[in-house]
């Protein structure tokens, strides 16, 4: 997927209406790929929202947590909002189609899209300084 545009993905935002991923082509994306059954995706909601604080004065560079659903009631949109509600990261809702478009196979992934709408990066979160290889900043300052 590294290198290829940035396929067509169904996601919604908190009000149910189609979030149109064409509006944001110009800006870089950053988006938490996440479903409410994995407990390392909720343990790293805060370090998803330090980077998004960090980058708050940013306008080229936007942050999303994106919840894939399960086959299960605790996908519904209050349930994941008990684990999203307190970060300032703006939550969007795929359908389930999303892990085989984007071919992802586990949960957290991180995805970030230049601003052509090209898929840069998929992966780990990678900010430790002592990590070279894909490391969030390095991959920021590239696409940049």
């Amino acid at each position: 997927m590294i290198s290829q545009p940035l396929p067509d993905l169904t996601i919604y935002n908190e009000n149910g209406t189609l979030f149109d991923l064409k509006k944001e082509k110009g800006k870089i994306l950053v988006f938490d790929l996440w479903n409410s059954s994995c407990g390392n995706c909720i343990k790293a909601f805060p370090k998803f929202d330090e980077l998004k604080k960090e980058f708050k004065d940013d306008t080229t560079i936007r942050f999303y947590s994106v919840n894939i659903p399960l086959d299960r009631d605790i996908d519904k949109k209050e349930a994941v909002r008990k684990f999203t509600h307190e970060y300032s990261f703006q939550t969007l809702y795929a359908d389930k189609n999303i892990s085989k478009t984007l071919h992802i196979e586990a949960v957290p992934t991180y995805l970030i899209i230049d601003k052509n709408q090209t898929i840069r990066y998929v992966g780990d979160l990678n900010t430790e300084k002592d990590i070279f290889y894909n490391n969030f900043y390095d991959i920021l300052n590239k696409i940049k």
